[in-house]
């Protein structure tokens, strides 16, 4: 049967284009080492290899998370080394000048080296990373600890909010890495021994000199949260008061909103009653512990103190006062704060190590999970550069053949046969 010309052209032309078809393929599966170059090439291959592409980046994107939270802990961890230090220096400070054969002169002029102590802490409650503050919560663009008087401070002012900055670790874990300054500079317990375990009250019912009774209420030994500390003083007082006074039945609260302490009695007894706080009259008072500050209080209860100053700072800066007034008891007292606010930091610094930990743990699981989903993403993309070349090469070879065979066949004429 005779076959047509123009059918040997078409057919000679549509393997020569399917060859080179092939060619390009092959051609660019070697120059990328890549098997799957297009959709057509495998579609489910490169939905597959796309999910696991954006699995990877996601994988990244919280390495970078985890590196700039280590970096920022680093920050934290340094600034509180250093603040500890400084915490340590006040208190050997404190216990040398406690002692009896000091002068006040000596006492006066520590004042100076305290003066240096706050100004330090100050600095490294400032401390910053890359431009942002690591101790103003989440507001990392504002200076967390400003003096209220940078000519003659009395407090220092926090500017920073409550919520600590934190990091993404996974698709939904977050974790603060980040400090509250607030949180960190003060305290939210208090240490009672025998510097500031007193209570010196007198109960007055109103009938003369030789009606009123002077009392005194011990507290506990131990470490304190406001509303612990609120209850252990008002079991004192009624029990001062049943042994020996009027059997006063005292409420002692403290409120959370105000950071006030506020002393009163139930109102059950008959007549007039009176409560003086005396609390000058000891000087192991734990009236300033509790926010009375002024001196003795004559009043009728309820009687309410002022806000707490539980804080490194206010201890740093009433330790002026002290040495300033030779007040001995009252640089006894800061030594006894000052081991409650060095104790506090070290606990500070344990949960920073144990979140710098994790973090490290969190980023050898996610270099092993990379490390895995590259490893499958590459056996379903990439080529076998080898089986790659020598496919290339059959083809080149075969594209090669049909060259020359083509151009044979559209190469003939009516001449050919002449």
């Amino acid at each position: 049967m005779r076959v047509p010309n123009i059918s040997l052209y078409n057919t000679a032309n549509y393997q020569l284009n399917k060859i080179t078809n092939n060619l390009k393929d092959a051609n660019e599966v070697v120059s990328t080492n890549k098997q799957i170059n297009a959709i057509s090439d495998d579609p489910i291959g490169l939905s597959q290899v796309l999910d696991l592409r954006s699995t990877l980046n996601n994988l990244e994107q919280l390495d970078k998370n985890i590196d700039f939270g280590m970096t920022w802990i680093n920050s934290t961890e340094s600034a509180l080394d250093s603040a500890s230090d400084q915490l340590l220096d006040a208190k050997i400070l404190c216990t040398q000048l406690a002692n009896a054969s000091v002068s006040a002169s000596d006492r006066a002029d520590a004042v100076g080296t305290i003066d240096g102590i706050i100004d330090q802490m100050l600095a490294l409650g400032n401390t910053r990373i890359n431009g942002s503050y690591v101790f103003s919560g989440t507001k990392t663009n504002v200076i967390p600890f400003t003096y209220d008087d940078n000519e003659n401070p009395t407090r220092v002012i926090y500017n920073g909010n409550d919520t600590a900055f934190s990091i993404k670790t996974s698709g939904t874990g977050i974790l603060d890495v980040g400090r509250v300054g607030r949180e960190v500079f003060t305290e939210d317990e208090i240490a009672v021994d025998s510097t500031n375990n007193k209570l010196i009250f007198q109960e007055d019912p109103g009938m003369g000199e030789n009606s009123k009774l002077v009392l005194e209420a011990t507290i506990p030994d131990g470490t304190y949260t406001p509303d612990k500390l609120a209850i252990v003083v008002r079991n004192a007082m009624n029990s001062a008061s049943k042994e020996s006074g009027y059997s006063i039945t005292y409420n002692v609260d403290h409120d959370a909103e105000s950071n006030k302490f506020t002393i009163s009695d139930d109102g059950k007894y008959d007549g007039f009653f009176q409560v003086d706080l005396l609390w000058e009259s000891d000087d192991n008072s734990i009236g300033p512990d509790l926010g009375f500050n002024s001196g003795d209080i004559s009043s009728a209860p309820p009687v309410e103190g002022e806000a707490l100053a539980w804080g490194i700072f206010e201890t740093l800066f009433a330790l002026k006062g002290y040495l300033a007034s030779d007040d001995v008891e009252g640089i006894s007292r800061t030594m006894t704060r000052l081991d409650t606010h060095y104790n506090s930091m070290t606990s500070t610094l344990s949960d920073i190590g144990n979140k710098y930990n994790s973090l490290e743990i969190t980023q050898q699981i996610s270099s092993e999970a990379q490390l895995s989903l590259t490893e499958r993403k590459s056996m379903i993309e990439d080529a076998d550069i080898i089986e790659a070349i020598m496919n290339l090469t059959a083809i080149q070879t075969a594209y090669e053949a049909s060259l020359s065979s083509t151009s044979k066949i559209i190469g003939l004429s009516l001449v050919d046969y002449l």
